[in-house]
């Protein structure tokens, strides 16, 4: 698989690929020791500085790629797929399905190891629509989650703070400068071991919301480097963070793409643990 990207921003050969490829840090760094990429048409055999603007492209062997992608549903005007772990939505995924389509355009982002269903509009007057949709607030959203310790069902409300230089989020209980409001339904499904199989869904959607709120509460989500507990991690055995957008349904849509309401899209991704 070759894969094609545009730096935006001042970083290193080794971020760029990692961020645009659906492989493990320690096959990125097989790759560029392999001059398997270039640095505007340059092969390159070092993990170098690479600066905005400058184009990447790498060479990646199926042997080197986790999982693909799989199309859940798809018309004339959208396609929905069943993200894998260790792909960014983009370019990596949307490069991924860019076959044979004249226009194909995300309407919302999962992180990178998050899993499962990541919409995507097929033509303009559908990415208007449903662009709308997803801002309104009328796209039901339902996580898995595997969580740490015994949770409460319920709503729950703080305010969340993007640090977008960091890369992080932040929580407060409550209203700030600069911290806007989160909403987050939760359901318990199971519980074993210490370790909650939950059911969130997402009243809002903010960067990180499921991942920083669970753990502003005490409950990080088992895998997650980030907001999670690492000697946990390391006792499950869990790379990455235990999440999945397994299910959306359309409400309300009065367009064209009315026909999607009520429709109920689920993903086909398990949570798994050790």
């Amino acid at each position: 698989m070759k894969i094609k990207t545009v730096v935006n921003v001042d970083t290193t050969l080794f971020a760029v690929i990692s961020q645009a490829a659906p492989i493990s840090s320690s096959n990125v760094k097989k790759l560029i020791k392999a001059k398997e990429a270039k640095v505007n048409g340059v092969r390159v055999s070092s993990d170098i500085q690479v600066r905005c603007g400058d184009e990447i492209e790498v060479f990646v062997p199926a042997a080197y790629c986790g999982e693909l992608p799989e199309v859940i549903y798809e018309d004339e005007n959208i396609l929905i797929a069943d993200k894998p772990v260790l792909t960014e939505v983009e370019p990596t995924l949307t490069d991924m399905l860019n076959r044979g389509h004249d226009y194909i355009k995300p309407l919302h982002r999962l992180d990178r190891n998050t899993t499962g269903l990541t919409v995507f509009a097929l033509n303009e007057k559908a990415y208007r629509e449903l662009y709308d949709a997803f801002k309104d607030r009328t796209v039901e959203k339902h996580y898995l989650a595997l969580a740490v310790g015994k949770i409460k069902n319920g709503e729950y409300t703080a305010y969340l703070f993007k640090d977008a230089k960091k890369s992080i989020s932040f929580i407060s209980p409550t209203a700030k400068e600069g911290y806007k409001k989160i909403i987050t339904r939760i359901s318990v499904i199971s519980e074993e071991d210490n370790i909650s199989l939950l059911d969130v869904e997402l009243v809002t959607g903010r960067t990180h919301q499921i991942r920083a709120h669970l753990s502003y509460l005490g409950h990080p989500i088992l895998g997650d480097g980030k907001y999670g507990d690492e000697n946990i991690n390391k006792k499950y055995k869990a790379k990455y963070q235990k999440l999945c957008a397994y299910k959306l349904i359309f409400h309300n849509l009065k367009g064209e793409m009315s026909y999607l309401n009520e429709k109920v899209f689920q993903s086909k991704r398990k949570l798994l643990t050790n």
